[in-house]
């Protein structure tokens, strides 16, 4: 694991527990800012690895390093909660064999994934995620499914679409 990562909150026990599923979600963050103070709505994305103990590790891309303040570190966090409040969307993604965390951290620097920057304008978290996802269905780690990450889910009920504002990877 290299400096890109944050794991300064991560069990260093839940690196070799077996992971069973991937959970992507978006949850909604912004709406009391959006109605108080005409903040853009938003929804912040996470994904969340189940481990076979019943214990979680969030892996979360953070946008905030840099001189540009642009630059991203992916920040892991154990935790024996599945989702945090305010999930308006979720997409389960099971695993196909053996998958570890330190799998999980090798293939993603095998594919360049640790090093990424958001737009001037901060987006493109949905843009990182959506490709660590479709790496995993390219080799059969996870089973293939179509999926669509253009959209802003105001609610769990509504959904409206949201240009995907796409990030760079850095070499």
């Amino acid at each position: 694991m290299d400096d890109n990562w944050h794991a300064s909150a991560l069990n260093v026990r839940d690196r070799t527990r077996k992971i069973m599923a991937i959970h992507l979600i978006a949850r909604d963050v912004w709406s009391a800012l959006h109605e108080s103070f005409n903040v853009p709505n938003v929804n912040v994305w996470y994904l969340y690895l189940e481990l076979d103990n019943n214990t979680w590790i969030r892996l979360d891309v953070v946008p905030g390093s840099g001189d540009d303040k642009l630059r991203c570190k992916i920040r892991l966090i154990s935790t024996d909660r599945s989702y945090p409040p305010n999930v308006v969307y979720k997409r389960v993604f099971t695993i196909n064999g053996t998958m570890t965390l330190d799998d999980l951290v090798a293939k993603a620097q095998s594919n360049g994934r640790q090093k990424y920057t958001v737009t001037n304008e901060g987006r493109g978290r949905r843009h990182w995620y959506t490709t660590f996802i479709h790496d995993f269905e390219k080799d059969n780690t996870i089973s293939a499914t179509k999926f669509d990450m253009s959209w802003f889910f105001p609610s769990k009920d509504q959904r409206e679409e949201s240009p995907i504002g796409e990030g760079t990877f850095l070499t």
